[in-house]
């Protein structure tokens, strides 16, 4: 059960607490404890008292909700984690139920340059210094592959020898360990990925795709005004896993390098061509272009997603060469101008009543059709 921070009449300061909803719950079904978005340790610093007031309700704020847990509990008996109201260093030196003295958390250096890298994390600029942040093992093993340089590396106790082993023999990657509570108290936010590190920006290419053999298809995406990084992300890992050649981003669109995107892509952005265009001449151009069409005489069919009376079915647009799919922002769409300067429209049955879907759903649908028609080449680059 979930309860959010307040003074309580006693002194007391009530913090947001995860425990299993037995009524007599004993110490060791805590699950875990909040203070400012940020988890700590039950086990390193917290007690547990019995609730006996009854019928007292405590709003939860969106943000504290996890799936399952309601808005309001009534506190009319069961396990809470108080703390008189000291500073949060003092109370993580206290026992869990004793409230005498323990072994202090790890803390973080603060004079560590490697460790200040990661400080307030979402409100730094890293673009501008160039360098992008990488959230989890996947990301981060992505990066790796495909040759991205490491700066640093931040990890929890429980995965510091996969890290050391894994950046073993000669890298130079600054490897930093901290528990989980310090690393919250570090970046600023709840972080549940177990490592964060950060790489140094790749460069987007121009957009020119290597050839084509004279049988080859290609399907290729292109993006304008994708400007919610998870979207973004998420329809570059869909294009990376259905076969897709590349992604052109056109104006308007996310920074497919920022930890969102990232994250959401699953390290897709770091191993799928991506190329910046600004218009649909540019884009023509990068495709049609001697390194791009090889001996195909047909120059690439770009096929805008939109609701149309003349939109074709994803299963009717066939074409030689290279096809790109073109998606537009979220909530409007792709430019009017820029559907009428497409080779063909295409949108997907729906329900009655129904008229959109989610633009990365949206796209996944499409990427799948589209790819299917077309028997996958490899991915460019």
């Amino acid at each position: 059960m979930a309860l959010a921070s307040q003074d309580s009449p006693g002194g007391f300061e009530v913090f947001l607490v995860i425990v299993d909803q037995q009524e007599s719950a004993p110490a060791g079904l805590l699950l875990g404890v909040y203070s400012g978005h940020c988890r700590i340790d039950p086990f390193s610093g917290w007690r547990q008292i019995k609730v006996a007031s009854p019928a007292q309700s405590i709003a939860v704020d969106d943000d504290w909700r996890n799936d399952g847990v309601e808005k309001n509990w009534r506190l009319a008996s069961g396990w809470i984690a108080c703390r008189p109201a000291v500073s949060p260093a003092t109370l993580l030196t206290m026992n869990p139920i004793q409230g005498s003295p323990a072994a202090p958390v790890p803390d973080f250096d603060a004079s560590d340059p490697a460790v200040c890298l990661f400080a307030k994390l979402r409100d730094r600029d890293y673009a501008s210094q160039g360098w992008c942040v990488l959230e989890g093992r996947i990301v981060i093993e992505k990066a790796l592959a495909s040759g991205l340089e490491l700066v640093a590396l931040l990890t929890v106790p429980a995965d510091a020898d996969y890290w050391r082993q894994r950046l073993a023999g000669g890298s130079d990657v600054a490897l930093r360990v901290l528990a989980r509570p310090a690393m919250e108290q570090l970046v600023g936010f709840a972080f549940h990925r177990g490592a964060l590190a950060l790489a140094r920006r790749p460069a987007l290419g121009p957009a020119c795709l290597p050839a084509l053999g004279p049988k080859d298809r290609r399907v290729s995406l292109a993006l304008w005004q994708v400007g919610d990084p998870d979207n973004l992300g998420a329809l570059i890992r869909s294009a990376a896993a259905l076969g897709g050649a590349a992604v052109f981003l056109g104006p308007g669109c996310a920074d497919p390098y920022g930890r969102k995107a990232l994250r959401a892509s699953m390290g897709c952005t770091l191993s799928l061509p991506l190329y910046p265009v600004v218009d649909l001449a540019g884009l023509r151009a990068g495709l049609t272009a001697p390194a791009a069409v090889g001996s195909v005489a047909t120059g690439p069919r770009l096929v805008a997603a939109a609701l149309s009376p003349v939109a074709l079915q994803p299963g009717q647009v066939v074409s030689a060469g290279d096809t790109v799919l073109l998606l537009g922002n979220e909530g409007w769409g792709l430019p009017p101008e820029l559907v009428t300067q497409c080779d063909a429209v295409v949108c997907i049955p729906m329900a009655s009543g129904v008229d959109s879907l989610n633009v990365a759903a949206a796209g996944a649908i499409l990427l799948w059709e589209l790819c299917q028609a077309h028997p996958a080449k490899n991915h460019a680059g």
